[in-house]
């Protein structure tokens, strides 16, 4: 499991499992279903707990976002390694209430730039396509389409594409 990251306006502190109840209530949230946990999934303390055990076991980082100067927690990111050299990762995060104040974008630089520095070459995330915000924050990151999932999601409301994203680091592109 990766240390904590600090930039000047926020840090990402290593979860455990003292987090869940709130990592339960931000993927419970209306807005997080439809965005990205999926409206059906059962988000509970206890699973919280069981991912957030399942992700020190397989080695995952994964941080809690902290802002401002009383350090308040707004988010998460969740990166589980997808090679067994670890130079790709599967990025996943999400926002709890302060949305759209640029938390994510910050958080999510500065764990490319730290993974980046331990050897990770490839970032991927997958999107929803009517999530318009994330596939905006995915681009204006460098990250790339590379593939449409068609009708991949299904909600209450129909089939939905998903997009896949990916970001190859400098040494990623070198070695390609």
């Amino acid at each position: 499991m990766e240390t904590a990251i600090k930039t000047d306006n926020l840090s990402l502190r290593v979860v455990d499992e003292d987090y869940a109840s709130l990592l339960a209530r931000w993927k419970d949230d209306a807005y997080m279903r439809k965005m990205s946990v999926g409206e059906d999934a059962r988000v509970t303390i206890r699973s919280e707990r069981e991912a957030i055990r399942q992700a020190k076991e397989e080695g995952s980082s994964y941080w809690i976002i902290h802002v401002g100067k009383d350090r308040q927690a707004v988010g998460y990111v969740r990166c589980d390694f997808i090679d067994e050299l670890r130079h790709a990762v599967w990025l996943r995060f999400g926002l709890g209430e302060r949305r759209s104040e640029g938390h994510a974008k910050a958080a999510l630089q500065a764990v490319i730039e730290h993974l980046s520095h331990r050897g990770v070459q490839r970032f991927e995330a997958e999107v929803y396509a009517f999530n318009t915000p994330c596939v905006k924050l995915m681009e204006s990151l460098g990250f790339r389409r590379e593939r449409v999932k068609k009708n991949a999601h299904h909600d209450k409301e129909g089939f939905h594409d998903i997009y896949v994203y990916g970001l190859l680091t400098a040494a990623g592109k070198e070695s390609h």
